[in-house]
């Protein structure tokens, strides 16, 4: 039995992934959301945030995958997160950078 091949920009569809669609919008992927799937758990969908309109949605994975393979949606590199060089005075050495 052949397995049909996924598109190697697919595994890119992750957190923190920005992409541009078919009509030139801006795509951050905010968060994943799993699923079992017999012994183990699989993402099923995903949010999504419209940069230019400065919309949320969520979409399966699948119809996402669909996308991506088809060309209609382009990786774009991942989101850069900054961390100040020095650390302000007063502030705890520990919680400089932190994400939340």
């Amino acid at each position: 039995m052949d397995e049909q091949k996924e598109h190697p920009h697919i595994h890119f569809l992750r957190e923190r992934s920005l992409w541009t669609d078919v009509k030139g919008r801006k795509l951050l992927v905010l968060r994943h959301y799993f699923a079992w799937n017999g012994a183990a758990h699989v993402v099923s969908s995903l949010d999504l945030v419209l940069l230019d309109e400065l919309a949320m949605i969520t979409r399966p994975r699948a119809e996402l995958a669909a996308l991506v393979a088809d060309g209609k949606m382009k990786y774009d590199g991942e989101l850069a997160v900054k961390v100040p060089l020095a650390v302000p005075s007063g502030v705890v050495p520990q919680l400089a950078g932190a994400e939340n």
